[in-house]
């Protein structure tokens, strides 16, 4: 029987990132950017960034998500092996907002990094996308061909509270650097809850 889990990640660049190529790479990747701007930007590559944290929750159920903060590559690595139980369950099904587009190949590009093995739940290999049971909301919303809708903007669609409150997703390199994990991780934690109640409020206008 499948195990329906709604998760989300936060991501921030790598530690000493800019000592390597990335600087080059991203120069042409991000025109107009340097500095500190372009560093961040590292976070949202798996092979310049890192998992800062993850929150992850029973996509069926109001309980709340459990949530795991990695304030060093080192860190990262058992933040992964924490939650390798969900990911490499054989019947695991992933629900969250683009987790097509990026939680999902991130995490799994992050798996193989840190612990040499993409989990099941992640390895995609020679399946076709109907073949993929994973969730994924952002599609649902676009229903069959609109526009990509955020999660916030799903959220004030359905009148469902406004999970970024205080923070947004462009912060959190920032309050990475001043080892602010529990903000990040509340702020991870509010994503999930607010996809959930997302999730369920799709499932029942389609029923």
């Amino acid at each position: 029987m499948a195990r329906k889990f709604v998760f989300d990640i936060e991501t921030t660049p790598r530690p000493g990132i800019m000592d390597t190529f990335y600087p080059q790479w991203a120069e042409s990747k991000y025109p107009g950017k340097e500095g500190q701007e372009l560093e961040d930007m590292a976070a949202l590559h798996a092979e310049f960034g890192m998992i800062c944290a993850i929150a992850i929750g029973n996509a069926l159920t109001d309980e709340a998500p459990k949530v795991y903060t990695a304030g060093s590559v080192e860190e990262e690595k058992e933040l992964i092996k924490s939650v390798t139980d969900i990911f490499d369950s054989e019947n695991a099904v992933l629900v969250g907002h683009n987790i097509k587009g990026f939680d999902i190949p991130f995490v799994a590009k992050r798996f193989m990094a840190q612990v040499g093995f993409v989990p099941r739940a992640l390895n995609f290999g020679g399946k076709k996308p109907w073949e993929i049971p994973h969730i994924d909301t952002m599609e649902l919303m676009r229903f069959g061909g609109g526009a990509s809708m955020s999660l916030r903007s799903a959220c004030l669609l359905l009148n469902i509270a406004d999970p970024k409150g205080s923070v947004c997703g462009s912060e959190v390199p920032q309050l990475f650097r001043e080892g602010k994990l529990d903000i990040i991780g509340n702020y991870c934690a509010g994503d999930v809850s607010a996809e959930r109640e997302l999730y369920k409020r799709i499932m029942k206008a389609l029923a």
